[in-house]
């Protein structure tokens, strides 16, 4: 779905309540007062269950003016009175206006004056309502979305286009006889579901439910208007013709561990806002489908047809699958088997590769791998009982026989990160330092590794070289996005550096992924105190709350694990 209109507020308040002069201008105030949060939660479910859908909201509009002919009220006031036992009588009426009818049954002309005021106050206060609506969520919008995708679109009913006037754009009362009758095209169709079959249409008010809605050229007054804020925001934002891949290749599809591949495409689009970018896209046999950040080429516009490649390097042994995603300016997109077109103009399934363990990704053969894991078994042994330094000594026996044990050269960093926090003998900046030093022996080995990449960012937090710490995480979160620490690490970070907007973002990323850690919580508190927010305190309690459930294993400033 590409566009969706939406106008509310008249079955609100219902124009018979607006015309009935015993209804104060403070009843219509009143009967708006809850229009505003309805209004937004529709949009809101709208933004999230349509994700590329724009939405134009309407306004209402003055439904009598100084133009209403008298004679055209009272046609309407009578057929009510005939009709509605309540009508004219609500409780408070008499002190305003005392009866609204003369001996004649005409309108009185303080009960006229009541009834263009009414629809005065209902056309400001409504427009007020839908606008503060449509604000706030385009406030939603925008950060779930990065985009605004919702507009307001105001029409103009000048007075003489009111109700009942000879240029009048408001479906109107005809004939006050059997039950009342509209000069709108649909009646009759209405009348004929009335036939004890249907049983719908059947009283006297569904029979004129068009009254005081829009004819042919009130009709066209909201296209008129529709159309403004289209073109205001321009085509590209109601573009919905769909990019398509037209071509989709990898190469190789058989490779060792740190070799790279190349993924090659052709992308186009035809609906006249160009495209945005090209995202590589990948799973496994136990992760589903995630984007490659760092990989995703940025264009400019362009219509295409577009070639581009991209490089990667799987992580570990094991069977990945490689797909694209192109998107255009308007937010549409496509994947490689062009599913949101129907499979045309062609499909491609995506690629299967498979990824082997060589002998120079293993310990050497030539070294004692046995005698290393012996050592490694005993690091770890010691890491856990939190004595450190032992630790430190036996994974560097373990990497002395095979320089390339990754996950030694891993542990030994950790045991230095996590060393120089807790016992005093270790407080030194050496010691992060070191950590560095072993991280980036085990990145050598294995650059895909998202735990070391993290790790490191912490080693850079404990020296407070944010900048470096963020280039870390960020890398960490382009080989796996889902790793709550990383957005974490992420988010105190920028919170260090003053970045409290965009600390909050990555935090809720963490929360959202992980919302078990008090860390997280605890630190998104003091990013909303420093945004003056009133919520932090609801965050710094849940954070209290799961202290009593979760316990710290070992801290770092710049992480904690918890059981």
């Amino acid at each position: 779905m590409d566009l969706i209109l939406l106008s509310g507020g008249i079955n609100d308040v219902e124009v018979d309540k607006i015309l009935d002069p015993s209804n104060s201008s403070n009843d219509i105030i009143t009967g708006y007062a809850d229009i505003e949060d309805p209004m937004y939660n529709v949009l809101i479910k709208l933004l999230n269950k349509c994700d590329n859908s724009k939405i134009v909201v309407t306004s209402y509009y003055p439904i009598v003016s100084e133009d209403t002919p008298t004679t055209a009220l009272n046609d309407f006031t009578k057929f009510l009175v005939l009709n509605d036992p309540d009508w004219g009588h609500k409780a408070g009426a008499a002190l305003l206006i005392l009866s609204p009818l003369t001996t004649a049954g005409d309108l009185t002309p303080i009960a006229l004056n009541s009834i263009r005021e009414n629809s005065n106050t209902f056309d400001g206060n409504s427009r007020g309502s839908i606008g503060r609506a449509v604000d706030r969520a385009n406030l939603y919008s925008q950060s779930h979305f990065n985009a605004e995708r919702v507009s307001f679109a105001p029409v103009n009913f000048p007075p003489e286009r009111s109700y009942g006037t000879s240029t009048s754009w408001l479906w109107r009362l005809i004939d006050t006889k059997n039950g009342g009758k509209t000069d709108d095209h649909r009646y009759d169709y209405r009348i004929s579901l009335c036939d004890g079959t249907h049983n719908l249409f059947c009283n006297w008010d569904d029979k004129i439910v068009a009254i005081g809605h829009p004819n042919v050229e009130g009709a066209r007054e909201y296209e008129r208007a529709i159309k403004s804020v289209i073109e205001i925001r321009g085509l590209e934002w109601l573009d919905s013709i769909l990019p398509t891949v037209q071509l989709f290749q990898v190469i190789p599809t058989n490779l060792a561990v740190g070799e790279p591949l190349t993924v090659d495409y052709t992308v186009a689009d035809n609906g006249g806002s160009g495209l945005t970018q090209v995202e590589l896209w990948r799973k496994n046999e136990t992760r589903d489908w995630q984007e490659i950040v760092p990989k995703r080429n940025i264009l400019s516009g362009e219509n295409g047809p577009l070639s581009g490649s991209f490089t990667d390097s799987p992580p570990a042994p094991g069977k990945y699958w490689y797909g694209v995603h192109v998107v255009d300016n308007a937010g549409n997109w496509n994947d490689e088997r062009n599913s949101n077109t129907n499979y045309q103009p062609v499909s491609f399934e995506p690629i299967e590769v498979e990824v082997i363990q060589t002998s120079t990704t293993q310990c050497s053969m030539a070294c004692d791998s046995a005698e290393a894991e012996s050592w490694f078994e005993r690091g770890v042994a010691f890491y856990d009982q939190f004595e450190y330094t032992e630790a430190v000594e036996c994974f560097d026996e373990a990497t002395k026989i095979c320089p390339q044990y990754e996950e030694a050269w891993e542990k030994m960093g950790d045991a230095y990160l996590y060393g120089s926090f807790i016992f005093a003998v270790f407080f030194s900046d050496n010691n992060p330092r070191d950590a560095i030093r072993c991280y980036d022996e085990a990145l050598n080995i294995n650059p895909e590794n998202a735990n070391v990449w993290n790790s490191k960012g912490v080693a850079y937090v404990d020296l407070g070289q944010y900048d470096k710490a963020i280039q870390c995480y960020d890398e960490a979160l382009n080989i796996d996005p889902q790793f709550s620490a990383a957005w974490y690490g992420k988010g105190f970070s920028q919170y260090e550096q003053g970045n409290f907007d965009d600390a909050l973002q990555s935090v809720e990323m963490a929360i959202a992924l992980n919302p078990e850690i008090p860390d997280y919580w605890q630190e998104k508190g003091d990013i909303l105190t420093a945004l003056g927010s009133d919520e932090a305190q609801a965050a710094f309690n849940k954070a209290e709350e799961l202290k009593k459930i979760h316990k710290p294993i070992r801290e770092t400033e710049g992480a904690v694990q918890y059981d």
